[in-house]
């Protein structure tokens, strides 16, 4: 199976399938931010970014969150 390529520092909306507890629906979730890593079976966004040229304030303010490619449903690059 092909799996996605995402664009480290791009911002993207992605929808996706997660996992559920106490209902027999799937769960469908979104999630907005900008690519900190593209790897072959995850991709890891964040939300939040900080204007500085300060790196270390940069990285230590990165809140990550990893979704696995195989459950996403779409994906939509805005910059």
């Amino acid at each position: 199976m092909k799996r996605r390529k995402f664009i480290e520092h791009k911002l993207y909306k992605i929808r996706f399938y997660d996992h559920s507890i106490g209902t027999h629906e799937k769960m469908v979730c979104e999630a907005v931010g900008w690519v900190v890593k593209d790897d072959c079976d995850h991709v890891v966004l964040t939300s939040w970014q900080v204007d500085t040229k300060d790196v270390q304030v940069k990285r230590d303010n990165v809140e990550p969150v990893s979704i696995l490619k195989a459950v996403i449903i779409s994906s939509r690059k805005y910059s």
